[in-house]
């Protein structure tokens, strides 16, 4: 409200407008209103506390960043609006992991924080997780990775295990705290009251077998300790029979998992590439900008690697297909990377009817579809 309009009211004077607004920051407010003041075309709303609390002040964006955010005991929506099944869970978990240090925070099922602490990423801290968990049972975790020692503590502390994408975990931050402020409690806050809220719809990660688990272990440590070697490259130019066990232990051995294509694999290894389709395109059909895929399993994506590379001299096509983009002006990585994604569209077939590469068929449906890989006729030697 206007402050002159309000002087002159109380000297005898009209009312100011009731959607005037001052100027000035020393405001006065007229709670009565004249018979004929009209009123508001719509229903106003109460100024309510923000879900960041105390961490809102008035200081600008780059000092906000530093803040450490204390998690409040605010939820995000109604859990009366979520399926009943759902919501008669003990808790809800969310997990913020890091190398060294992992924040747990669990929600009741209204919202409540109930347990918020910190572990250390070791056997003692792991044990101290178990036993802050042992009251409440097995309760939905949501984690921002789906692969990992963490993950695997985790289901082997009987835990319901709810992957995040990162660009998913992004927006559950950002409802919780819009302004930026960062925090590993923030994170491991807006996990739990995600999967609280969310959680019902989505897919949880099934334990894996456990001859799976130390297969997979045997191979990573075998890589690590060729890694040590200094012939690291001589070492490998005949490790065939060792690659498939290592594709095994990364793939697992549950079929559900990347549904009935295998793109999903495909982008899990890296070799599928990410396609940037933003903006006008400035050509007829569009080339969109693409780029290698960095968010991916660093293990499986060695593992494709080198067994492309091997099939380089067992495998006629395979050959065919390396050598054309070869010469198309690509690198050996590059073109190798090539190679694996069509070899992951044959493993997945393979992994899921259960059968071993059958070279003839193979070459049969190449023929059969009109590959362009054989119509490609390489250079012959003088």
């Amino acid at each position: 409200m206007n402050n002159s309009a309000a002087g002159e009211n109380i000297a005898g004077g009209r009312f100011a407008s009731a959607r005037s607004r001052s100027l000035e920051g020393n405001r006065k407010t007229v709670n009565c209103r004249l018979p004929g003041e009209p009123e508001a075309l719509a229903a106003t709303s109460n100024r309510t506390t923000p879900q960041e609390g105390c961490n809102i002040s008035s200081v600008d964006g780059r000092a906000k960043q530093q803040q450490k955010f204390k998690p409040q005991h605010v939820a995000m929506n109604n859990p009366e609006q979520q399926p009943g099944s759902w919501l008669e869970q003990r808790g809800f978990g969310g997990l913020d992991w890091a190398s060294q240090k992992h924040n747990v925070v669990v929600v009741d099922p209204q919202g409540k924080v109930i347990e918020d602490f910190e572990i250390e990423h070791s056997a003692l801290g792991w044990k101290k997780f178990r036993e802050r968990m042992q009251p409440y049972g097995s309760i939905p975790f949501a984690i921002e990775t789906s692969q990992g020692a963490a993950v695997e503590q985790l289901l082997e502390a009987g835990m319901e295990v709810y992957p995040l994408n990162p660009k998913s975990a992004q927006s559950y931050r950002e409802r919780k705290a819009p302004s930026g402020v960062k925090g590993d409690r923030l994170d491991a806050w807006s996990f739990a009251d995600a999967c609280r809220v969310d959680g019902h719809g989505w897919k949880a990660l099934r334990p894996e077998d456990a001859l799976v688990k130390e297969l997979r272990l045997l191979c990573r440590d075998e890589v690590v300790l060729i890694e040590q070697r200094t012939a690291f490259i001589n070492q490998l130019q005949h490790a065939g029979p060792k690659i498939a066990p290592r594709l095994l232990s990364e793939i697992g051995d549950d079929r559900d998992r990347f549904g009935e294509q295998p793109q999903a694999l495909q982008c899990l290894a890296g070799t599928a590439p990410v396609t940037r389709q933003s903006g006008k395109p400035r050509c007829k059909p569009p080339c969109w900008p693409v780029h290698q895929r960095w968010a991916c399993d660093k293990h499986l994506r060695h593992a494709i690697y080198l067994f492309a590379e091997q099939t380089l001299t067992r495998c006629f096509w395979a050959e065919l297909y390396y050598r054309h983009h070869r010469q198309k002006g690509r690198s050996h990585a590059d073109s190798l990377r090539r190679l694996g994604q069509r070899w992951l569209k044959i493993i997945f077939r393979m992994w899921m009817d259960r059968v071993p590469y059958d070279a003839m068929l193979h070459h049969q449906n190449q023929i059969k579809h009109g590959s362009w890989v054989l119509q490609f006729n390489p250079t012959q030697p003088n």
